[in-house]
């Protein structure tokens, strides 16, 4: 009663206390259509389910940054759906992309663990931590979406497969919240690789370039 649900997007108040967001909103997703679910970027399959416009860039904004965790149970579903219609279910590990320690250790929670969580029950498989960042950088955020080169270079040489992590043949999918232009997901791909991933897959709640 002091705390009712309220929509991530809007913040109206919902009747369904089980309920993430009002109806109004849920109509009005930015959903991609099945031919655009899914990207090729350096050879890594990268699927999402939302265009990263209208009332999503606020959502993801503040599941990452303002506690608003809740959002990740909501993004959860519609991406293990994307994967469905892409084909891509048949993974051996959930796992996510890391933040170096002084980022998470500012923030309390690292808001692709909290999706890789959720996407991981979902599809009724282990989620794993199998990477670690060794240094901070400039958040992706703050560099242009234009300047992919700049992007790449910011997370170039930054991620190491964690020394607990068993990737020998494993078929792993990797989840963020955004993806822009690749850079990171790429330079974790490439990592998982190198330590024996069989298949990296990838998958975002939004996609920024449509």
């Amino acid at each position: 009663m002091l705390y009712p649900p309220k929509c991530i997007f809007c913040g109206g108040l919902l009747q369904d206390r089980g309920g993430y967001v009002c109806g109004v909103c849920a109509a009005n997703l930015p959903s991609l259509p099945r031919g655009k679910l899914a990207v090729e970027i350096s050879g890594v399959t990268c699927v999402a389910p939302l265009a990263y416009r209208d009332m999503i860039p606020g959502a993801l904004k503040g599941l990452k940054f303002y506690n608003k965790t809740p959002g990740a149970a909501f993004f959860a579903p519609l991406m293990k759906s994307a994967l469905i219609q892409m084909g891509r279910t048949d993974f051996d590990l959930v796992t996510w992309i890391p933040l170096a320690f002084t980022r998470w250790h500012r923030r309390g929670y690292n808001q692709s663990k909290l999706l890789a969580s959720e996407l991981a029950k979902t599809l009724g498989i282990p989620c794993r931590a199998t990477l670690v960042k060794i240094r901070n950088t400039a958040p992706q955020s703050r560099i242009s979406g234009a300047d992919a080169e700049a992007r790449r270079m910011n997370v170039k040489g930054v991620y190491r497969p964690s020394p607990f992590a068993d990737l020998r043949g494993k078929r792993a999918l990797i989840v963020d919240d955004v993806l822009t232009t690749g850079a990171t997901v790429c330079a974790c791909a490439e990592q998982l690789t190198a330590a024996g991933a069989a298949r990296v897959t990838c998958v975002t709640a939004a996609r920024a370039r449509v």
